[in-house]
This record gives C-alpha cells, sequence and structure tokens, in this order.
C-alpha cells in the first residue's frame, strides 16, 4: 500500500501544524502501531448544530462551514475533518429534483431514469467544469477548498461522493434498481459502470480541491438490501476500475462505509482496493477484525444513536474502550462511530470518544 500523507503539496497558507493526525491515520492503515489509536468524529452535519447554524445558513457557506469543521475536530480530539457536505447536491445539477430543508441535508424526491431507455439519454457532468455544476461546487468542493486553505492543524480532509450502486439506486429509484437485478441486470451492469465513472470523477475534483483522502458512502450495497453475490455481480468490478483509477493519480486512503449488515461483503472490499472500511454499529467489530485480517483497516463502531446520541459521555467511553479492545490490537483500527454521528449528539458524548482513545488507547495495548 502506497499512501502518501505528509503536508507536501498540500493546499494552505503555511500555518498548518503537524500534530500527528496524518502519521497517525497512515501508521494505523499500515497494521503498525501509532501513538495512540486514531480517532474519526464521523460528523458531517454535526458540527453545524454544535456551533448553532442551521443548513440554510450554512449550504453554500464555505467560509463558515471550515470554521466550525475545524472547531469540532479539534474540540473532539479526531484525526479527520468534514466541512458540512451537502452530498446530495451532486444531483441537482444532474436534473434530479431535491427538496432543501432549512435543518437538515438536501433530499432526492424524483428519479431521473424512468426506464432503463433513458440511461442512454442521460448527461453526466463534468466536475471540473464549474459552470455545469454550480451547486456540486458550493456545497462540496468550495467547502474542501475553504478548509485545507484555512486548516491549521493536519486534519485528513474528506473529499465525498455516493457510491456507485447507491447513485444508481438514487437516479433509478432504490426499490426499481432492486428489481433491476433481477429483470434486467445487462441495464445494471451498464448503470453502475455509469455511476461508478462519475463517482470517480466527483472525487478527483475534491482532491483536486485539497482533499487528503477519498470518504464514499455507498449505504444500498448493504446485505440488507442486497447480498454479497448481488455486490459481486454489479458493483465489484466498476468499484475496482473507479478506485484503481483514483488512486493511479492520488496516492491517498480510500475509506468506505457501508451501512447495515456487511459480513460478506466486507470481505470483497480488500480486493477492490479499499483500504479502510467504516464497520456499521450492526456488525461486531471483533468479527470484522477477524474477517479482513491485515488486508484492510477497520474503523468503527460506537452505536451512533444508543450511545452518541442518547448515551452519556460516561456510556459513550465504554463503547469505546469495548471497541478499542475488540479491535485495536495491533493496529489497523480507526475509532468512531457505526454510522454517521446524529445532528442532535451532544458535544460532550464526542468529546468522550475522543479522550477515550487519547487516555486509554495508547500503543501498546494493554
Amino acid at each position: 500500500m502506497e499512501i502518501v500523507l505528509t503536508s507536501v503539496g498540500l493546499k494552505g497558507d503555511g500555518r498548518m501544524k503537524d500534530k500527528g493526525h496524518r502519521q497517525r491515520v497512515e501508521l494505523a492503515l499500515r497494521h503498525e502501531e501509532p501513538d495512540h489509536v486514531p480517532v474519526h468524529n464521523f460528523a458531517n452535519i454535526t458540527p453545524m448544530k454544535s456551533a448553532g447554524l442551521s443548513m440554510g445558513e450554512i449550504r453554500f457557506d464555505a467560509k463558515r462551514s471550515a470554521e466550525v469543521a475545524l472547531r469540532y475536530a479539534k474540540m473532539t480530539h479526531s484525526d479527520f475533518v468534514f466541512p458540512q457536505l451537502d452530498i446530495n447536491m451532486i444531483y441537482k445539477d444532474l436534473g434530479v429534483e431535491v427538496k432543501l430543508p432549512d435543518d437538515n441535508y438536501s433530499s432526492v424526491i424524483s428519479d431521473l431514469i424512468k426506464e432503463p431507455e433513458d440511461l442512454d439519454k442521460m448527461h453526466f457532468y463534468n466536475p471540473f467544469d464549474a459552470k455545469t455544476c454550480p451547486n456540486f461546487m458550493h456545497a462540496i468542493v468550495d467547502k474542501v477548498e475553504m478548509t485545507a486553505n484555512t486548516a491549521d492543524e493536519d486534519f485528513h480532509i474528506a473529499g465525498i461522493s455516493w457510491g456507485p450502486f447507491t447513485m444508481a439506486g438514487h437516479l433509478r429509484g432504490t426499490e426499481k434498481l432492486m428489481m433491476d437485478t433481477f429483470a434486467e441486470p445487462e441495464f445494471v451492469v451498464k448503470l453502475v459502470k455509469k455511476t461508478a465513472k462519475f463517482a470517480g470523477q466527483l472525487e478527483k475534483r475534491c482532491m483536486q480541491a485539497g482533499a487528503t483522502h477519498i470518504w464514499m458512502p455507498d449505504p444500498t450495497a448493504s446485505e440488507d438490501m442486497v447480498s454479497a453475490d448481488v455486490y459481486k455481480q454489479f458493483v465489484f468490478e466498476p468499484a475496482k476500475a473507479m478506485i484503481h483509477d483514483l488512486k493511479r493519480e492520488y496516492k491517498v486512503p480510500f475509506i468506505m462505509h457501508i451501512c447495515g449488515d456487511t459480513t460478506n461483503t466486507m470481505k470483497l472490499l480488500p480486493e477492490i482496493g479499499v483500504d479502510c472500511f467504516s464497520v456499521d454499529h450492526k456488525v461486531d467489530i471483533a468479527m470484522a477484525k477477524q474477517a479482513v485480517g491485515k488486508k484492510m483497516a477497520i474503523m468503527g463502531n460506537v452505536h451512533p444513536i444508543e450511545a452518541a446520541l442518547n448515551g452519556t459521555p460516561e456510556i459513550v467511553t465504554r463503547s469505546s474502550l469495548a471497541c478499542i479492545q475488540k479491535a485495536g490490537m495491533g493496529g489497523g483500527f480507526i475509532l468512531s462511530t457505526g454510522c454517521e454521528t446524529p445532528r442532535d449528539c451532544p458535544d460532550e458524548n464526542l468529546v468522550a470518544m475522543g479522550k477515550a482513545a487519547l487516555e486509554h488507547g495508547k500503543y501498546p495495548l494493554k
């Protein structure tokens, strides 16, 4: 695995301090033991609420997005930062109808591909041509760039796109896509191949803006929705081609999250080039560590609802310690929540998760 995580060549004004964030993650990805278990606060929208802002105020405001995301990363002892990336805005520039609530993420409310034949008429915009994708630029790219330019610590900055199967579901309609895997398999192959290529281009644009790792959630690929065999049939090869293409150009970590049960699907991910897999709270983290061995690092999996949202700092600390004890030995592990941190998560609970790694995740683990 060749991963370049130094600050050389990154955007910034020279104020960035080496706080060990990227080195800590690099060592974990290589299954070596850093000073302590790295932490990912898995918080994209949470910093906004913590700062008393709404998505309506911050959806296209790169400066405030960067400020509150960096503040939150420091407060929660995170090695990573998300600058409130409103991911569904990538679809608005495609002509998909998108709802824009003031207090939450945008949401897809229409299908673009009504019939399989519509795919041939569909045009995917060029993410490097700002005129064709103003919403993607302002809701995502500008925020990545502002965060990279203003970060005063070497946080890992996320580039983002939905994964190819989830994107296919958003464009076709997820229920119809499920039926298509039986009734129109050739169409699904063609669609996922196109969405994988498009997702890769979106990530490349984020890399150009200053992102330091590729973050790709693909929740529709969950075994709660489709089997590992279906993933192998429709997603494996397009995802592999996309990741290899990205890594030829950008030697940065590729982190994937799939919601729900991934017991069998996760075993396929090292083969397509995933460096770290974010394990949902539904999966036992010890089982995940055993299943992938040293082929891939894993991240997780404090319960985002029972512990992070509705629990107390003491509950979060106990859950964090359990994750560290189950999966932290020998490196290859990043402490995080087991799916995205809820918007209304109390600050003190995420602080507790970060402190658990600092105080109880020191290597060598005992």
